[in-house]
């Protein structure tokens, strides 16, 4: 009898038994960025992210996400539970360098909360690669930069001139713009792929916008091409780590676009600590629509083990 082939062979750990039992903590730590908040009012939105940091998940959500022409109302929102609280600043396309000081000026002012990280569109118009260099030559930030790249030619050149600065992250964005804010197509798994594997060949970190689901087109969708309308968060996790173990483009496509939770369960379960650390020093991130959503999805897969509030 022949052996049925094993899915996803160039992932560690993949098969189609799941496995039993939760994954690293480290694999999961601060993960999730809750975009839907960026729809929302600056009240509401402070209010829905403490929800979240009071949650039994609170372990697995990062920084608020806060758009520079926000901030006076952010802080007018923050309450005593906001001390400490770590802020990433989204910066308009047509915001200028000025506007990102202003409101880190206001944030550190208020005193309650500490800027982490400002992600930043790389400019349209003209080649990606001259538009980088330009970028980097008029940054002026004591925090890392997430420069959002989008899926258009030259976004190699681009690529390259991040890596060669060396300080600054990229951004990826896997489905629609963040609600309430702009923002071009998302990357095709094809492309996206082909994007990780650049990323961890020049040692950079990626921050992913867009996720909707642990698992990519978890409820079935598809898009006009046969491909995944959503790619999942550990659709992401697992192909950095297929990376990391020297997958290909063409290979780490298929982890992208996967829409059986059985293989990236089973490998996310055998990614020790140390794995996952490594995994995580390539993948900072992800801005995910539905965190609570994301969390429970993780939590029916059994990935995740929901405690009593």
């Amino acid at each position: 009898m022949a052996h049925e082939e094993q899915p996803l062979p160039c992932l560690p750990g993949a098969s189609r038994d799941p496995g039993t039992g939760g994954v690293s903590q480290v694999l999961l730590d601060a993960l999730f960025e809750d975009a839907a908040l960026l729809a929302l009012p600056a009240e509401q939105a402070v209010a829905a992210h403490r929800e979240h940091r009071e949650a039994w998940y609170a372990g697995l959500v990062g920084p608020l996400l806060v758009p520079v022409g926000s901030v006076e109302a952010v802080c007018a929102a923050f309450g005593p539970a906001e001390d400490g609280l770590r802020v990433a600043l989204l910066s308009e396309p047509s915001a200028g360098q000025e506007a990102i000081h202003r409101a880190g000026d206001v944030l550190r002012e208020d005193g309650r909360a500490e800027v982490v990280a400002v992600h930043l569109p790389l400019p349209a118009g003209g080649d990606p690669g001259s538009a980088a260099r330009q970028l980097l030559d008029a940054l002026a930030l004591s925090v890392p930069a997430r420069v959002e790249l989008r899926p258009e030619p030259g976004w190699e050149e681009a690529l390259a001139v991040l890596a060669e600065d060396g300080a600054e992250e990229v951004a990826l964005r896997c489905g629609p713009a963040d609600p309430g804010r702009p923002g071009g197509p998302g990357w095709p798994p094809v492309e996206l792929a082909r994007a990780l594997r650049s990323v961890v060949d020049r040692g950079l970190t990626v921050r992913v916008l867009g996720v909707r689901t642990a698992v990519g087109a978890a409820a079935g969708e598809r898009g006009p091409d046969g491909a995944p309308s959503t790619v999942g968060a550990l659709n992401l996790l697992c192909a950095v780590r297929a990376a990391l173990n020297g997958a290909e483009s063409a290979e780490l496509a298929d982890v992208v676009a996967e829409t059986s939770a059985a293989p990236l369960a089973a490998a996310a379960r055998r990614m020790s600590d140390p794995d996952a650390a490594v995994v995580r020093a390539f993948l900072t991130s992800v801005a995910a629509v539905d965190v609570p959503a994301v969390v429970a999805e993780l939590v029916g897969l059994g990935l995740v083990t929901a405690s009593a509030d």
